[in-house]
């Protein structure tokens, strides 16, 4: 039940109260009339509130799908977490107490609230498992996610409890939507005999000095890939983020064949975009063909290459911060691309042999 309604009647019954009038003849002999004291915000407040100030209290979630509405104004700052924007908090916050039905990934979301939420989820040893400030960093106003949290794909087991902290970016505090869902796991599975990218395991404060070409750390690396017989090249590699706002970005480069257009094909398991550059050099890259796909959404381009050509493919996560808000993260991608020269040997290359090739 939204905790609206208890506000409501308690509104209903204060506003009767004070409009009655007091018969001071109903007074016995000797005694005083006892003025009322009028009900104060706080009183209402407390009134309204029907538990989930701590953990201890949380509102329970046993069923999917879920949803309920509320405020968190009147409730007490018991937990923060700046979700990686480095803006501390002060905001109240309200907890429910979601026991998985079952084993698998769900959707919790804070869409259509009325003011900046942040989302966290605990689980019951009081460990952050996920948190989630901005859903969509690109929303506008009258977007039902603008300036509202949103966990997508969060794996929870069978019976276990998980604490939803509804909280407020800094001292944002308001009526929200709360809007819990089974979810289908997104899973990109490596085909059999393909390319493997190779790269070190993400890690918090890694030197990124693996195929990032522009981006490196160190010295610029580039992964050369050769076609198979039907000029073709498929390699699975990992997508993600070392530290927060910091992604990890992939550098390719393939031949073109003598057909003139590439088809590109990217899939992962996390919204990701590839740019196809004719050539590179970091002080002048030129403007990409871009490819956008969706979480676990394959999508396809076909570029205009000049034949014999060399040309790269960068690819990098869509969002600046991990959807589950922690990091290390990695997730699985397939990239595939086709119509390229055959026989062409495959080794790493250096930044220096780069620029030799366009001066």
């Amino acid at each position: 039940m939204s905790r609206w309604l208890p506000l409501f009647l308690l509104l209903m019954l204060v506003s009767q109260a004070f409009a009655a009038p007091v018969d001071l003849g109903a007074v016995p002999v000797g005694k005083s009339p006892v003025a009322s004291t009028p009900a104060t915000e706080a009183d209402v407040l407390a009134a309204m509130l029907q538990g989930g100030d701590t953990f201890v209290d949380a509102l329970p979630i046993g069923a999917v799908p879920f949803s309920d509405t509320g405020t968190t104004v009147g409730y007490t700052d018991d937990y923060d977490n700046d979700c990686s924007s480095g803006v501390p908090g002060t905001a109240p916050d309200v907890v429910y107490a979601f026991t998985a039905p079952a084993t698998g990934t769900y959707s919790i979301s804070l869409c259509g609230s009325e003011f900046d939420s942040k989302l966290y989820v605990f689980d019951d040893q009081l460990s952050l498992l996920a948190c989630n400030d901005d859903y969509d960093l690109g929303a506008t106003g009258g977007d039902p996610c603008y300036q509202d949290a949103r966990l997508d794909n969060f794996p929870a087991t069978s019976g276990q409890v998980y604490y939803l902290v509804i909280d407020g970016f800094s001292g944002a505090a308001g009526p929200y939507t709360i809007q819990v869902d089974a979810s289908t796991a997104c899973d990109v599975p490596t085909p059999a005999g393909i390319i493997q990218e190779g790269e070190p395991a993400l890690a918090t404060g890694q030197v990124d000095s693996y195929n990032c070409g522009c981006t490196c750390d160190g010295a610029f690396g580039v992964l050369v890939l050769e076609a198979d017989p039907t000029g073709q090249v498929v390699v699975d590699f990992v997508q993600g983020w070392r530290d927060f706002g910091t992604r990890d970005r992939d550098w390719f480069r393939f031949t073109a064949g003598a057909g003139g257009t590439v088809h590109v094909t990217l899939e992962s398991e996390v919204a990701s975009i590839a740019g196809v550059y004719s050539n590179a050099t970091c002080a002048s890259l030129p403007t990409p063909t871009m490819l956008v796909v969706g979480s676990c959404t394959p999508g396809s381009v076909d570029v205009a290459v000049t034949p014999g050509a060399e040309f790269y493919i960068q690819t990098v996560t869509e969002q600046v911060f991990p959807p589950l808000g922690l990091v290390p993260a990695s997730y699985d991608a397939v990239l595939t691309v086709s119509g390229l020269a055959t026989g062409v040997p495959v080794s790493p290359t250096s930044w220096g042999e780069v620029k030799g090739m366009y001066r």
